[in-house]
């Protein structure tokens, strides 16, 4: 699983990227944090968003960001849709304010669907000092408009492109209790890991192990404390996938 020759990007999406502080994954020598446009249209909301001079302030993280602008779903109209998962309710917002708020919240990488934009929008884009990563499901490929600032990828589930790494079962196996040890992985819900008082794994110098915390004590954190746990486990599971 090691991956030492790549930067690893942390994925702070809704159901679990928020389980760690940004400091927590500072500490774990993580330099690139992803968020997705699609969550931030939701909360705190567009308004909010227009109004920042830079999303890595508004994240508290002193690092680079990773901004996913890549939507589920764009209607006959050219409309995002953002189905809320608070409440319901449909958010609709088109490309133009997309580019706009892009360009207002000055991530370092930017992720684009190739078939929600065109060459103009990547004109303007290109304004930034940032890298623009296209992603394709099929249909021509796009002209570059800064070439050492423009790659296009295949969209798949772990997204490898240059020197970046964003898998995307990380975070999710650490909030299963799915955790690496010695023995590969293991699941920590087990009943097995009740009175397992050995480390997650030798020698582990993750702040996890080092704080001295057992199996037996995180599988009681995972059924009793699970958001607790999640920090935990995801602090060792980023450490040792690091490598």
């Amino acid at each position: 699983m090691n991956k030492t020759s790549h930067h690893l990007v942390i994925d702070l999406s809704a159901s679990h990227g928020l389980t760690s502080t940004s400091q927590e994954f500072q500490n774990i020598s993580i330099d690139y944090l992803s968020v997705k446009l699609e969550d931030l249209l939701v909360k705190p909301g567009k308004s909010v968003l227009s109004q920042l001079n830079k999303l890595s302030d508004h994240l508290g993280w002193h690092n680079k960001v990773v901004l996913d602008a890549r939507f589920s779903k764009v209607d006959k109209e050219g409309m995002c849709v953002i189905k809320s998962r608070f409440d319901g309710s449909r958010i609709k917002v088109s490309m133009d304010d997309v580019i706009a708020l892009i360009l207002s919240l000055k991530p370092n990488i930017i992720l684009l669907q190739g078939n929600q934009i065109n060459q103009e929008m990547l004109k303007q884009l290109s304004q930034l000092a940032a890298s623009l990563f296209v992603t394709h499901k099929g249909g021509q490929s796009m002209s570059p408009c800064n070439s050492h600032q423009f790659y296009e990828t295949n969209d798949r589930p772990t997204l490898e492109f240059g020197d970046f790494w964003m898998p995307s079962d990380i975070m999710s196996q650490s909030c299963d209790g799915l955790v690496y040890s010695n023995a590969g992985l293991i699941d920590i819900k087990e009943s097995s890991y009740e009175h397992a008082f050995e480390p997650l794994s030798d020698h582990c110098e993750c702040p996890t192990c080092q704080q001295g915390f057992t199996k037996s004590y995180l599988h009681h954190l995972f059924h009793h404390t699970p958001l607790l746990s999640f920090r935990y486990l995801v602090q060792h599971n980023v450490f040792n996938i690091l490598g």
